[in-house]
Formats: C-alpha cells, sequence, structure tokens
C-alpha cells in the first residue's frame, strides 16, 4: 500500500495541473501597488506609455491592485479588478481603457 503522504502530492500535483489547464488567460495584465506600476504584461505598444502613465496619476493606492483584461468576441473588452478599489475608479478605468484599446 502506498503511503498516505505520496497519495496526498499525487492528488496535488493532479489538481495543480487541471487549475493550470482551466485558470483564465489573460492578454493584458497590470499589476500596481502603493509604489507605481510593478508589472505589466500585453499592452498595445502604441498605448502603453499613456496607459501607465494614466493609471499613475488616478490611482494611490495603500494595497495591491492587479487588472486583467480580455477582449471578447464582438471587441468588447471584459476588465477584471483584484484588490480592492473603488467602484467610480474602476469605472474610470474601464472607460478608459475601453476608448484606447
Amino acid at each position: 500500500m502506498v503511503p498516505f503522504i505520496i497519495r496526498f502530492v499525487v492528488i496535488a500535483l493532479i489538481c495543480y495541473v487541471v487549475w493550470c489547464v482551466i485558470r483564465p488567460r489573460y492578454a493584458v495584465r497590470i499589476v500596481i501597488d502603493d509604489q507605481g506600476i510593478k508589472y505589466h504584461h500585453g499592452l498595445p505598444a502604441a498605448h502603453e506609455r499613456e496607459v501607465l502613465e494614466f493609471l499613475q496619476e488616478q490611482l494611490t493606492l495603500e494595497r495591491e491592485l492587479t487588472i486583467c483584461v480580455n477582449r471578447q468576441p464582438g471587441g468588447y473588452l471584459r476588465i477584471s479588478f483584484k484588490g480592492q478599489i473603488p467602484p467610480g475608479t474602476r469605472q474610470q478605468i474601464r472607460n478608459y481603457l475601453n476608448s484606447v484599446m
């Protein structure tokens, strides 16, 4: 009989592989904290500078915020936020990204 710990590790590994396969992938990902932009990936090169400047000017954060963007069929942008941010600021970011991208 296989020891319990080995079974647990195998099950955990299988769960991780399944999670990697089904998790959503984002075309654009921006991570911001109180010191500024920490990470950004997937922004259109033509608009990268202006988007990053807009976010740095408009946001004053105490905690980390992640903005994830995917383009849906029909050209609609699906924008999700991970972190605490006021609803008005969320809408302002959505409006700006929709107008630029």
